[in-house]
């Protein structure tokens, strides 16, 4: 079942916090899940819950860091920002944002609000990554 999830900027979820550990995060969803490596720059695999429409990504500890969502919805200050247009999303939180990377036609990331975003080739969201403050290093 895919869920309707609300993202606390750098903490996670209501229902998933960053520091979580991947036996926690197993046990509380109580869900199938895939594990895998992802790319060839992950530090430790990444458990993929298709039923629930997200990633969970950990760190080399095991500790979840990041959550990337491909489904459901991802609520925050009571928007579905998974409903949004890639352009609509970047305008909205892109004049918040005081530290943003914009990839031409990939995605773009606002490191300040805690989440980025990838588009598709039709202009809508593809998916949403949302990070603890030390995913990037």
């Amino acid at each position: 079942m895919v869920e309707n999830n609300e993202f606390i900027p750098f903490k996670g979820t209501k229902k998933i916090s960053f520091g979580m550990t991947r036996h926690e995060i197993r046990e509380l969803l109580d869900s199938k899940y895939i594990t895998f490596l992802r790319n060839e720059f992950a530090e430790n695999t990444s458990d993929y819950y298709e039923e629930k429409g997200f990633f969970i990504e950990y760190n080399s500890e095991d500790i979840c860091d990041a959550i990337e969502f491909v489904g459901g919805s991802l609520i925050y200050e009571g928007k579905d920002l998974l409903t949004l247009k890639f352009e609509d999303l970047n305008m909205m939180f892109g004049t918040l944002s005081k530290k943003k990377e914009i990839e031409d036609d990939i995605g773009v990331t606002f490191y300040d609000l805690g989440f980025g975003a990838t588009r598709s080739g039709d202009g809508s969201l593809e998916s949403l990554i949302i990070f603890s403050e030390t995913y990037w290093g």
